[in-house]
C-alpha cells in the first residue's frame, strides 16, 4: 500500500514538473519571440526577401508618386511576391501579375468576361487568396480579370480603364462604388495635374502598358527606398528591454497569462449577441470643413474652394440636394469635398462610352460601409448616387441587399468586407450579371 502511494506521488511529482516545465518553454518562446506581435508590411517583405522571394509591398496610388521619368504609376510591381495590409494590422501575401495587379498569370488576352474595378475591396484587403471577390467570381467566370487598387477613386479608375483594358476588350467591366470614401478619393483625384487630365481629355494616357519595362523599374526602386526607411523607423521606435526585465516576465508567466486572458475575451465576445451601439455619423457631416471644388471645362482647371460650414447646417442633405452636390468624405477624415454630381456624372459617361466601343457594357455596384450598414443614414450620397448611375444608363447593383440579409450585418465587416462578405457580395453581383460565354 506504501509502495503504491509512493509511485502515485512519484508520478504525479513527474507529471506536475513536466507540465511546469512545459508551460515555462512556452512562456520562454512567447517573451523571446513574439509570434502574435502585429507585423508590419515592410517587416513582412523583408522577410520573404531573407527567404529568397522577390516581395515588394502593395503599391498604392492613393498616393500619386510619380517615377522619375515623369509617370504616375496606377498598378504594383509585376511578378513579385506581393505584402498588402490589414485591418487588424496583419498582412496577406499574393502574387502579382504580368502588369502588377492581383490575377493569376495569363489573362491578359482578348476574351476576358469580365473586369473589375475598385479599391482596396476589390484589391483584397486583408482577404487571403482565393476568398477575395475577384477570386470567387472566377468560379464562375475564370477569365475574370481584377484591377483593383487601394485608395483609387473613379478617376483613377477611369485612368486605370483606358490604360489596360482596351486591349483585351472585357465584356463586362464592374465598377465597385465604395461609399466610405470614393467620392472623396474622385475629387482628390481632379486636384491631381495627371490625373485629371483623364478627365478634361478623352483620348489622353500615358502609354503605362508600352513603358511598363522603365516604370516597373523605377517603381521597384521608389518601393525599395521606402521598405529601408520604414524599417529603420522601426528600430528607431523599438523600445529597448533589459535582461532582468525579459527573466521577470518569463518567471511571471506574463505572456501564458495575456494569451489566456485574451482567450476568454473573445469567448466571451462571441457568447454574447450584445452590441455597443454605433455613435449617429450623420450629425457630424454639416460640421466639418468643407471645400467645394469647381471645375472650369473651358480652361480645364480644378480647384477646391473653402465653404462656411455653417452653410445649410439646419438641413444639410436638402443643401446638397439643392445645389446638386455629392459629399466627398472620408471615414477618419476631417474634411469634406463638395462635388458637383454632373462632374461625378461625366466620368461614368466616359467609363461607359469606352466600353461600349468594344460592345462591351458596364455596371456600377454599391458598397456600403461598415458604417452605413448598420445606420443608413451615415451615406446622404445613397439616393443621390443610384440617380446619377441611373441617368448615365448604366446597370445599378445595390451590394447593401444581400449583406443587410444577414442576420448580423455588422459581422461582415471589419473596416473592409471580411471573407463570408466578399462571398456574399460576389455571388449576388454575379447573379446580377449575365456575361456570354460564362
Amino acid at each position: 500500500m506504501r509502495s503504491a502511494a509512493i509511485r502515485f506521488f512519484g508520478t504525479a511529482c513527474l507529471l506536475a514538473s513536466s507540465t511546469l516545465l512545459a508551460v515555462y518553454a512556452v512562456e520562454t518562446y512567447l517573451t523571446l519571440n513574439d509570434p502574435f506581435a502585429a507585423q508590419s508590411v515592410s517587416r513582412r517583405v523583408e522577410g520573404l526577401r531573407q527567404r529568397g522571394y522577390d516581395a515588394y509591398p502593395a503599391y498604392v496610388p492613393a498616393y500619386r508618386f510619380k517615377v522619375p521619368s515623369g509617370a504616375m504609376p496606377l498598378s504594383g510591381v509585376r511578378r513579385v511576391r506581393t505584402v498588402i495590409g490589414s485591418d487588424d494590422r496583419s498582412s496577406v501575401v499574393y502574387d502579382s501579375d504580368e502588369f502588377g495587379f492581383r490575377n493569376p498569370p495569363g489573362l491578359w488576352h482578348p476574351g476576358v468576361q469580365l473586369a473589375l474595378l475598385g479599391d482596396s475591396f476589390v484589391q483584397g484587403y486583408g482577404v487571403p487568396d482565393g476568398r477575395d471577390l475577384a477570386s470567387i467570381m472566377r468560379e464562375r467566370y475564370p477569365r475574370t480579370l481584377n484591377l483593383g487598387m487601394t485608395g483609387t477613386g473613379q478617376l483613377a479608375q477611369l485612368a486605370l480603364l483606358r490604360e489596360y483594358l482596351s486591349p483585351v476588350q472585357p465584356s463586362r467591366v464592374v465598377v465597385f462604388y465604395y461609399e466610405g470614401n470614393d467620392v472623396h478619393d474622385t475629387s482628390g483625384e481632379l486636384l491631381d495635374p495627371i490625373l485629371r487630365r483623364y478627365y478634361f481629355d478623352d483620348e489622353f494616357t500615358q502609354n503605362l502598358v508600352g513603358r511598363f519595362d522603365a516604370i516597373d523599374a523605377q517603381l521597384r526602386t521608389m518601393l525599395d527606398h521606402g521598405v529601408e526607411q520604414e524599417l529603420e523607423k522601426e528600430v528607431r521606435r523599438a523600445p529597448h528591454v533589459a535582461a532582468g526585465t525579459t527573466i521577470g516576465h518569463i518567471a511571471r508567466l506574463s505572456a501564458v497569462r495575456s494569451l489566456w486572458q485574451a482567450a476568454l475575451r473573445t469567448r466571451g465576445s462571441r457568447s454574447s449577441p450584445d452590441r455597443a451601439p454605433m455613435m449617429g455619423c450623420h450629425q457630424r457631416y454639416d460640421l466639418l470643413q468643407r471645400q467645394l471644388m469647381e471645375i472650369d471645362t473651358e480652361n480645364q482647371t480644378v480647384r477646391a474652394v473653402p465653404q462656411d460650414p455653417a452653410g445649410g447646417r439646419a438641413a444639410f442633405s436638402d443643401f446638397l440636394s439643392q445645389h446638386q452636390l455629392l459629399l466627398g468624405r472620408a471615414l477618419f477624415n476631417v474634411e469634406i469635398y463638395l462635388l458637383p454630381r454632373d462632374s461625378y456624372r461625366s466620368i461614368l459617361l466616359e467609363m461607359k462610352n469606352l466600353v461600349s466601343r468594344w460592345g462591351g457594357q458596364l455596371s456600377f455596384v454599391y458598397l456600403p460601409s461598415h458604417v452605413s450598414i448598420s445606420d443608413a443614414r451615415c451615406d446622404p450620397n445613397r439616393t443621390m448616387i443610384e440617380d446619377v448611375v441611373r441617368s448615365a444608363g448604366i446597370p445599378f447593383i445595390d451590394a447593401g441587399v444581400p449583406l443587410r440579409s444577414h442576420p448580423d450585418p455588422a459581422s461582415l465587416f471589419v473596416i473592409h468586407l471580411t471573407p463570408e462578405g466578399c462571398r456574399l457580395v460576389a455571388d449576388y453581383v454575379m447573379d446580377q450579371l449575365s456575361i456570354p460565354g460564362s
